[in-house]
């Protein structure tokens, strides 16, 4: 019986020392990326209007091959004439996110992406905290324009930075964002933009491998552009319009 528990020991020690180190190297990466990171932006002299993009690593467009790839670079790109805001932040969560509007002191914009919601996710934010703050942010940009977009992260459980232990929690965890944040965009009447999927391996699921950068957490340039792709589909079924 000694023995056994020596070899089990030794087995929980192999595991957990693997994906101490693995999450080590992923985390290296995941630093790199976000050093390298600029977020598009865009100040016209003659405007004929202005986005404000805002959110976490997803609004800064970290892991894009340059800004332009990003979600605010292919709006920029669509609307030329369009000043681009962006207050992206890495790391920001959704009671991060009220703060940083705030500071905008309610000032009016055509239209509004808030990309935001995988760190609550991935850092076990109380699901009541999460959805009580999105409500905040949801209570201030719909007096801050009448065309706003919501979205979080696709399926966690599908990002290959996390270890298969975290999956189960994860999947749960995005579904139950996933409800309340398309209840209160039905709520308050804005668009929201559904990326979860149940299977990583369609190539036009958003939760596919292919589609994520080097760190396995944040996207790569045609995972932003697939992001945008969806942001511009259900746009329109919500009946937006982004002309």
């Amino acid at each position: 019986m000694k023995y056994l528990f020596i070899v089990l020991g030794i087995i929980v020690l192999g595991f957990v020392g693997y994906h101490a180190v693995r999450i080590g190297f992923l985390l290296t990466k995941v630093q790199k990326l976000n050093a390298q990171a600029s977020k598009y932006e865009r100040d016209l002299p003659r405007a004929d209007g202005r986005i404000l993009i805002a959110g976490d690593s997803s609004a800064v467009g970290v892991g894009a091959g340059k800004p332009e790839e990003s979600v605010a670079g292919l709006f920029g790109a669509d609307f030329g004439r369009m000043d681009i805001v962006n207050i992206g932040e890495s790391g920001l969560r959704l009671g991060g996110l009220e703060r940083k509007l705030y500071d905008l002191d309610e000032q009016r914009y055509d239209m509004i992406v808030i990309m935001i919601g995988t760190n609550d996710i991935t850092e076990y934010i109380p699901i009541g905290t999460a959805e009580q703050n999105l409500k905040d942010v949801l209570e201030m940009v719909t007096k801050m324009s009448n065309r706003v977009i919501i979205m979080h992260s696709g399926n966690m459980a599908f990002a290959p930075f996390f270890p298969d232990f975290m999956k189960g929690s994860l999947q749960k965890r995005t579904l139950a964002f996933r409800e309340f944040y398309q209840r209160l965009a039905d709520e308050y009447k804005v668009a929201y933009v559904d990326l979860y999927g149940d299977s990583p391996y369609d190539l036009k699921n958003p939760n596919n491998p292919s589609l994520y950068a080097e760190d396995g957490l944040h996207l790569n340039s045609e995972g932003y552009k697939l992001w945008y792709h969806r942001i511009r589909e259900s746009a329109t079924q919500a009946r937006i319009d982004l002309r």
